[in-house]
């Protein structure tokens, strides 16, 4: 009996049934493109933060966080095999001075680093590691620089407090780490010349720094525990995975 009254109905409303089919098979190709757009990206992210050397974990401090304290919290965890440290200077749009005005449109903290300290590789926009940066020139990643309309060869000022130096940007680079939109923070490399006449500076060194902990461990459990130990100034942590997922929700 219920056959036949679906039978019925199903000839009554051919017009809206086709249309409801041609509806399903629509859906049915997106959520293919879509898991296959993620699956590809998912692999292509893979070999991405093999390429850069990301680490299994990665944790962020500010002046909060003593570095040679954290330092000797992470030896002191046996199942950590190795991390490294990026020094870096937090600044705001406030600090970033191009065209006679502050980059408006980053929203967002910034990290100033010194090429000499990297602890990843990071690449140019031909995708070649990024090689030595000279002493008065800056790179940045090429989102902020079209966000912003600069050209290479422009001037970008920056100015900390009561210290400020004029750098010529020199190109833009990729970032496997804090790349993604979502993870909020962009960088700035410079050369380690540049970056000690910012640090130079009492009020920088003192209220302006931090550290980014590129951790290697198989117990990711055991580098939180440890982590979570530290008394203040840790203001980002998180699992290579959880990075990799910054980029998939992209």
């Amino acid at each position: 009996m219920y056959f036949h009254i679906l039978k019925r109905d199903l000839k009554r409303k051919k017009t809206m049934n086709i249309i409801l089919l041609l509806f399903v098979i629509l859906a049915a190709m997106f959520v293919s493109s879509s898991v296959n757009n993620i699956i590809s990206v998912v692999g292509g992210l893979d070999y991405y933060f093999e390429q850069a050397g990301v680490q299994d974990y990665f944790a962020a401090t500010m002046n909060k966080a003593d570095q040679s304290d954290l330092a000797e919290l992470l030896n002191n965890v046996e199942e950590i095999d190795s991390y490294g440290i990026e020094p870096v200077i937090y600044m705001n749009p406030d600090n970033l001075i191009y065209d006679g005005e502050p980059l408006d449109t980053m929203q967002n903290t910034s990290v100033l680093m010194a090429y000499e300290d990297a602890q990843i590789t990071y690449f140019d926009e031909n995708n070649n590691p990024l090689k030595p940066v000279e002493e008065g020139t800056v790179w940045l990643s090429g989102k902020r620089i079209r966000e912003n309309n600069m050209q290479i060869g422009d001037m970008l000022e920056i100015k900390i407090e009561d210290v400020s130096i004029t750098l010529k940007i020199a190109g833009s680079f990729k970032d496997a780490v804090l790349g993604s939109d979502m993870m909020g923070m962009t960088r700035f490399i410079v050369n380690s010349k540049d970056y000690d006449k910012l640090i130079a500076s009492e009020t920088v060194a003192s209220l302006y720094t931090g550290d980014l902990f590129y951790i290697n461990s198989s117990d990711i459990k055991s580098v939180e525990k440890a982590l979570s130990l530290v008394d203040g100034g840790i203001i980002f942590m998180g699992e290579k995975d959880m990075l990799k997922m910054t980029y998939v929700m992209d």
